[in-house]
């Protein structure tokens, strides 16, 4: 009955309005995740989500009654904190991000991946230990590579119109997704006023591992005042001449 289905979809959306902006994990987000009232409702958007995708893609030629109430619910929950929480959703879940994920991209993708752009470039952000930000960092490109080309190429437009505000966290994510044709913009950072961002794009290259991303390395090797970056770098050289 879509007229059932449209009043369950007001009470889920009432519902995830008020309690998402209960949870801000952009401010804190070690303890917000933690929290096992967090974990319970990360778990449920999961679900919720996963199942409106499935239903979003079967229900567009057969009943548009359905269709559209969740076409509508989509777009209103294309906000940050609601977003926020659903990266975190998916990025926690064993079962990682969905296959019918896609079928809600052409609604909320660009503010998705803006949203991770917005989470990884936040400097108030604190994941813990190294170890676990290395993780949160490989699960999110994880999350971006299973979407796709399109969230890719998202990405890609995004972080070609920033400069100076570029964040060492957001390179970091670059290098995980190891992606050559990015190569370009990381060379681009090693010139960056913050050694921070410097080193970071070493690392992405790094990561990258391509003859050209080498070369660039070689050159900080050679032209770095920093020292302890010039030596970041030739460490960097020589783990990826080992691995040949």
């Amino acid at each position: 009955d879509s007229k059932v289905f449209t009043n369950l979809l007001n009470i889920f959306r009432e519902f995830t309005k008020e309690l998402t902006l209960k949870f801000l994990p952009s401010v804190n987000a070690t303890l917000e995740i933690d929290r096992p009232v967090v974990k319970r409702y990360c778990q449920f958007i999961y679900q919720l989500i996963n199942r409106l995708a499935k239903r979003f893609k079967w229900e567009e030629s057969r009943n548009p009654q359905i269709y559209k109430p969740i076409s509508d619910f989509l777009k209103e929950a294309s906000y940050g904190q609601f977003l926020e929480i659903l990266a975190y959703s998916i990025i926690m879940n064993p079962s990682g991000c969905p296959p019918e994920f896609r079928n809600i991209l052409p609604i909320i993708g660009d503010n998705f991946v803006d949203t991770i752009i917005k989470l990884e470039s936040q400097k108030i952000i604190e994941w813990g230990d190294s170890f676990r930000g290395y993780i949160m960092r490989k699960g999110i490109a994880d999350l971006l590579r299973s979407l796709g080309e399109p969230a890719l190429e998202v990405l890609g437009q995004r972080l070609s119109q920033m400069k100076e505000d570029i964040s060492p966290f957001l390179i970091e994510l670059i290098g995980h997704l190891k992606k050559e044709e990015w190569t370009g913009l990381l060379l681009g950072w090693l010139q960056h006023k913050d050694p921070m961002v410097r080193r970071a794009a070493i690392m992405a290259l790094a990561d990258i591992g391509t003859e050209r991303a080498v070369e660039a390395i070689s050159r900080v090797a050679e032209d770095e005042r920093n020292k302890r970056i010039r030596l970041l770098a030739i460490e960097q050289i020589k783990k990826i001449r080992n691995k040949e």
